[in-house]
């Protein structure tokens, strides 16, 4: 069905029975993301790291070491993101606030909308429900940002600041499945690169991120099934490995491509507050607009980005199938 802009008695009609959704509301993603923190620019920085040579055998002679060594500083490149802005609006009249007990209902012999009291309408507070249906979806528009956003920096009033996605920015730990189903094998490679880089050095929670196609293939690679007679199948949800172990978790707007393997204690979300404004549990300001006739508005905002530390701690799978 399609959504309307601002709510009126006629477009946005009263149904009877239990209210729900299909769509993909839970934020598993961001739920799990424990550290928060605040910034007052909308650029920040996310670490500073610096590489150190390969390791070697030196020869140095007595003679020789009557002369120090040639100098090595060892230099430090900066890993930043930015916060953007989420904002939503709600606008309804006070005629469709007000008609809460006007159902509507299909009128089969004109192919038609009847309307009458029959039944009992879920949503007795329309601007309620809709500011609160609004938080939802920012907050699916949010996981989905943290997870895939494009970085962009803005330049002037007119281009937005995007913050860059994890996945999106995990470039350095990457294995290209090559349209196969994932397997352990693919896997492997996935967690060698991982330790050949230094993943596994930073302490933390790793989590293996992948959408429902996914995450049935997982189970399969690593299923082992015993022998019984009246149990079949497996519930993979975690994975043990030389390196430690992973809980797999269903992220819905992971993409259907992509596993990503993920340390939750370098996640946090940054958030940059306006002065004077006050938020809710979200780091959301909830507030109303000017009204300009019969109606009200509200409005939804929020300058959030996501500080993932660094591409070093964190790795893909992509490629894989889908279906």
């Amino acid at each position: 069905m399609a959504n309307v802009a601002a709510g009126t008695l006629w477009n946005l009609p009263n149904y009877a029975g239990q209210l729900f959704t299909p769509s993909k509301i839970k934020t598993p993603f961001l739920d799990m993301i424990t550290m928060a923190g605040t910034v007052n620019s909308p650029e920040f920085a996310m670490s500073s790291s610096y590489d150190m040579e390969s390791a070697a055998q030196p020869a140095i002679t007595e003679t020789g070491s009557l002369t120090a060594p040639s100098a090595v500083s060892y230099v430090r490149a900066n890993e930043k993101n930015v916060a953007q802005i989420f904002q939503r609006q709600i606008a309804l009249s006070y005629a469709k606030m007000s008609d809460a007990g006007r159902l509507a209902r299909v009128e089969v012999s004109t192919s038609g909308v009847a309307y009458d009291e029959f039944g009992n309408n879920p949503v007795n507070d329309e601007l309620a429900f809709q500011i609160q249906t609004n938080m939802d979806q920012l907050k699916m528009d949010l996981e989905y940002s943290l997870l895939n956003g494009a970085y962009a920096l803005s330049t002037a009033s007119s281009v937005a600041y995007k913050t860059r996605g994890l996945i999106t920015g995990s470039t350095t730990n990457t294995v290209a499945a090559g349209t196969v189903d994932i397997t352990s094998t693919i896997m492997d490679s996935l967690f060698k690169e991982m330790a050949d880089n230094g993943a596994f050095d930073q302490e933390g929670r790793f989590i293996v991120a992948c959408n429902a196609w996914n995450m049935q293939m997982l189970g399969k690679a690593y299923e082992f099934v015993p022998t019984d007679r009246f149990i079949g199948g497996s519930a993979i949800n975690s994975i043990v490995t030389q390196f430690g172990q992973f809980d797999i978790v269903y992220v819905p707007r992971v993409p259907i491509t992509t596993i990503a393997v993920i340390n939750m204690s370098k996640v946090g979300v940054m958030f940059q507050p306006v002065t004077g404004k006050p938020v809710n549990e979200d780091k959301v300001i909830v507030e109303p607009l000017a009204k300009t006739g019969a109606g009200e508005l509200w409005q939804l905002y929020t300058q959030i980005g996501v500080d993932y530390g660094s591409s070093y701690f964190h790795g893909t799978v992509t490629g894989t199938t889908s279906s």
